[in-house]
């Protein structure tokens, strides 16, 4: 079962859509970067995932310690300018 799962995932922005319709899943343990240029949207994604923004489409899944009954496993997310 995912940590993270993301489901079209999409914010407005006036007429602008981004991001557009993002899904993802990020497994336990694993390691995941977003690289990309300045306005792909990778902000946003990370602002949405942290509650900071409301996504205008799709889910955020977080699964946590109590939701699955995992022992001690926590989920880290890191955002580096």
């Amino acid at each position: 079962m995912p940590m993270l799962r993301l489901r079209d995932l999409s914010k407005r922005f006036g007429r602008l859509k981004v991001p557009k319709d993002i899904s993802l899943e990020i497994e336990r343990g694993e390691f995941v970067v977003l690289v990309g240029p300045s306005g792909s949207a990778k902000r946003p994604c990370f602002n949405i995932i942290a509650g900071l923004e409301q996504a205008n489409g799709g889910t955020v899944e977080i699964m946590t310690a109590w939701s699955i009954r995992w022992r001690r496993r926590t989920a880290t997310f890191a955002m580096v300018f």
